[in-house]
């Protein structure tokens, strides 16, 4: 059971804020031998203070970033926030408007914004094309995985996109 949880703990990443995050987190960060996409090094809900000019598009001072690559760690010298999107929390006219304007207001601030819904995570085909585009944007060389990496990948997709309100409380 120790090396389960080991291996469990390895994947974690702190301050994520829900079951999405956390799965978009450990699909896209854990490395390839694990089955992840191996794009690394962010980290959940990074604070970002907004310009008084982005302020005022967001009509707020901060936003809280889903997944975020800081601007040094990618080539292009722009920072890229992952903003997942999903039905519970993105629903509905204001929900919409609200997120376009963060949106807008941390591109003000020079950081590249990528929206992941549920439905590309749980897509194979879709997550695969997406995780290339995000590759390209963090200047993350693609390769072909191998038939050890797709298989740790399938069975990583099996452990992680399960119906958390259908987990046991232990």
């Amino acid at each position: 059971g120790v090396s389960k949880v080991r291996a469990g703990l390895e994947l974690a990443r702190p301050n994520a804020a829900s079951p999405l995050e956390v799965q978009a987190g450990i699909l896209l960060g854990t490395n390839s031998r694990r089955g992840g996409e191996d794009l690394g090094r962010f980290s959940h809900n990074r604070r970002v203070t907004l310009s008084p000019q982005a302020a005022r598009i967001a009509r707020q001072a901060t936003c809280f970033c889903d997944l975020f690559w800081e601007a040094t760690d990618v080539p292009s010298g722009r920072a890229v926030a992952v903003e997942c999107q999903s039905i519970a929390h993105h629903f509905g006219t204001q929900s919409s408007v609200r997120d376009a304007d963060r949106a807008t207001a941390l591109q003000m601030m020079d950081v590249e914004v990528v929206q992941l819904t549920y439905a590309q995570l749980v897509d194979a085909r879709r997550f695969s094309a997406f995780s290339q585009f995000l590759a390209d944007k963090l200047g993350v060389a693609s390769r072909e995985k191998t038939g050890r990496e797709l298989r740790a990948q399938a069975k990583l997709r099996f452990e992680v996109l399960v119906d958390w309100g259908d987990l046991p409380f232990v």
